[in-house]
């Protein structure tokens, strides 16, 4: 896994649109996580950096490129899982 330029995550492509029960539930974001494909990841991004947050960027097959924070615990955990 790479890690991106904050210069990459920015307000025009913010918000991957995890749904809220999926974010909420960390068995469920696993799996969520595992089943998009993810470009990369950034600790502080340009636009709405976040302590304990890692800015994830996927790229969403016919919409685009956007990101969102996932909490540190649960990144480490996708990267533990690759």
């Amino acid at each position: 896994m790479r890690e991106l330029p904050p210069s990459l995550f920015t307000f025009s492509n913010y918000n991957a649109d995890i749904p809220f029960k999926v974010y909420m539930d960390n068995k469920l974001l696993l799996g969520w996580l595992q089943s998009h494909n993810i470009i990369g990841y950034c600790k502080e991004p340009s636009f709405k950096a976040q302590k304990g947050q890692v800015a994830v960027l996927f790229d969403l097959e016919e919409q685009g490129e956007y990101w969102s924070h996932i909490s540190d615990k649960m990144w480490d955990k996708y990267i533990e899982n690759l």
